[in-house]
């Protein structure tokens, strides 16, 4: 089985694992998977392929490499599975099954989002953006909380969005899109965000500080928190609720398929 490294950064770029080889990552030029992210170290990690099994290595980065939000030394990976290297998102997909419809949604050509979205995208009507979104998970085109991120961007008129796991005194990234105002390089902002799970039965939201404005994160029982940095669209209470809804779909999505490539093997 031949599978794609397939980057969620906005980039519109994917690499083919070779059988046998192996990916380089990082910001240095003896990189194979070159990216430009500032919190990326110049020798960041490995991808490498041998014997039908893909393995993710972490070369000391400053940052941390991450596995499902898990961060990681070395760690076998499948397809579905979301490799994070620091703030930078990629998705392990199967070569020739994934639609090449989750590039064209990136309008930031061959540079990443957040140096790219100087304009304020136009909010798509509510109920053909939530058929563009569905309709991708139906198809399981894309990693769900990834398309979830980039809807908010592309269909919703947000700026910004990512989805935030507290691990303890830790926050891990899920996925990231667009521009996050420095939320991921903002240690205050970071540790504003409540370390607790939400335990009632509503939707608990709070507001985020940054240099550069303030973000708005919402969450419910037993999901992590959802930021968004809004643009040309204020969300009411109501859209926040679906988001939320959204999100608690994207989750159980996520687990039913890793359950599933754990009883199949795949």
């Amino acid at each position: 089985m031949v599978v794609d490294l397939v980057l969620l950064d906005g980039s519109g770029r994917f690499y083919t694992i070779p059988k046998g080889g192996e990916l380089r990552v990082g910001t240095g030029a003896q990189c194979s998977v070159r990216l430009t992210a500032d919190d990326v170290s110049r020798v960041h990690a490995l991808v490498a392929e041998h014997l039908g099994r893909v393995v993710v290595l972490d070369l000391g980065s400053k940052n941390g490499t991450y596995v499902n939000g898990r961060r990681v030394r070395e760690a076998e990976v499948g397809v579905g599975d979301v490799v994070r290297f620091s703030s930078v998102p990629a998705q392990i997909m199967r070569s020739g099954e994934w639609s090449a419809e989750i590039l064209k949604e990136d309008r930031s050509g061959e540079v990443p989002a957040s140096d790219a979205l100087t304009d304020e995208a136009v909010p798509m009507d509510l109920s053909a953006a939530l058929n563009e979104l569905l309709g991708r998970w139906r198809r399981r085109e894309s990693f769900t909380s990834g398309s979830l991120a980039l809807w908010l961007v592309n269909y919703r008129g947000m700026r910004g969005a990512a989805i935030l796991e507290p691990v303890g005194e830790d926050v891990t990234v899920r996925v990231s899109y667009g521009d996050l105002g420095g939320l991921l390089r903002e240690a205050r902002c970071l540790e504003a965000l409540p370390r607790h799970l939400v335990s009632g039965s509503g939707v608990e939201t709070c507001q985020l500080a940054t240099g550069k404005g303030r973000l708005l994160a919402v969450s419910a029982k037993g999901l992590p928190w959802l930021v968004v940095v809004p643009g040309s669209l204020t969300p009411d209470a109501c859209e926040v609720e679906l988001w939320v809804n959204l999100l608690a779909l994207a989750v159980r999505l996520e687990a039913s398929a890793s359950n599933l490539r754990k009883v199949t093997g795949g």
